[in-house]
């Protein structure tokens, strides 16, 4: 149990410096950045739309139509993206937004678990979700477009989630408590 508990808290840690490292690239170079990752996106979905073509098609008369609509979908949108990767701008809004409230939800959960303690790590916890809510509103609300501030606001989303996962985890496991907590 020991060894598991110790394999998912550094998971945690290698996940805490990935978002740091990826939210320090982001801003540093955003235009590189968008380029790229829409790129890259853009290639996931046309193997993914191919595969579920593919496998449709293999399958025809026993597969459902709406894998074959789901791989077509996916195979338009990754041509969409490798060509013209800014497209995935508005992908990005969306994911960046549910995945801000995600990690706030998760937070506060870490939060409500701390709440008897009412020490410095539930203070900063809290912080962090209250952060990372303002940040999904923000965009929700006020979407960036296409430009280079919504590049250089993921990458600033991804380092307050990378090191709200960091101080968490890191606090947590000097706590000499017994329990892990999951965030």
């Amino acid at each position: 149990m020991e060894s598991r508990i110790k394999n998912i808290m550094a998971s945690h840690y290698f996940e805490g410096a990935m978002l740091l490292l990826f939210g320090i690239v982001m801003l540093l170079w955003p235009s590189a950045a968008k380029k790229c990752i829409g790129v890259i996106i853009g290639i996931i979905l046309v193997v993914i739309g191919l595969i579920l073509t593919i496998d449709f098609l293999r399958k025809f008369g026993a597969a459902h139509p709406m894998s074959l609509f789901a791989g077509l979908l996916s195979f338009a949108l990754g041509i969409e993206m490798i060509v013209s990767p800014s497209t995935f701008i508005v992908v990005v809004q969306v994911v960046m937004s549910i995945t801000l409230i995600y990690s706030s939800i998760l937070l506060n959960l870490q939060a409500y678990k701390l709440r008897s303690e009412r020490n410095a790590l539930f203070y900063v916890t809290v912080t962090f979700a209250i952060m990372a809510l303002a940040f999904a509103a923000v965009i929700l609300i006020k979407p960036l477009g296409e430009g280079i501030a919504l590049i250089r606001v993921k990458g600033a989303s991804l380092i307050l989630e990378g090191l709200a996962a960091l101080f968490v985890i890191k606090n947590h496991s000097h706590s000499g408590s017994e329990s892990y907590i999951d965030v």
